[in-house]
């Protein structure tokens, strides 16, 4: 399973940030998983300060959790979440599953599947579809004439 972990340092050197991020990746190692990708989005302000602090340093993991029995990877999850928050270096962290993506010949299967149709196509078949809603009605000229000379006598019917 994969998992997305963002985390917040607080205003430390740069030593310091090394040294937190070694423990975070012994932490993933001993609960069974690995590191798959880590960036660092570098420092910025805070939206708000945070016990006193206005400024961070953000890094976002990708973290693989393949666990042997799924009944292990709550326990896991808890351990790693325990962890961090006793961890003194970080701040704020965030932990959330992320989705699988499709490959790239499944998102061409995918289009394969339901073909879809011109843009032109589509705008010729709603003009049809309104000509033959919006037909006009025929009236004779006799006809009209009459119903307009039964208004105009009667003008309390209408």
């Amino acid at each position: 399973m994969k998992y997305n972990l963002f985390i917040l340092f607080p205003n430390l050197t740069a030593e310091e940030i090394k040294g937190v991020q070694a423990q975070i990746d012994e932490i993933i190692k001993k609960i069974g998983g690995q590191v798959e990708e880590m960036e660092e989005m570098g420092r910025r302000k805070l939206s708000y300060m945070i016990k006193g602090v206005r400024y961070g340093f953000y890094v976002n993991y990708v973290l693989n959790l393949p666990l042997e029995r799924k009944r292990d990877l709550p326990a896991a999850i808890n351990e790693l979440k325990e962890e961090l928050k006793l961890n003194q270096g970080i701040l704020r962290f965030e932990l959330s599953k992320t989705k699988p993506r499709k490959s790239a010949p499944a998102l061409q299967s995918a289009t394969a599947q339901k073909p879809r149709k011109k843009e032109t196509e589509k705008i010729s078949e709603d003009k049809d579809k309104t000509k033959e809603a919006k037909e006009p009605l025929k009236i004779s000229l006799g006809e009209l004439n009459k119903k307009l000379d039964d208004v105009l006598k009667n003008p309390a019917d209408v």
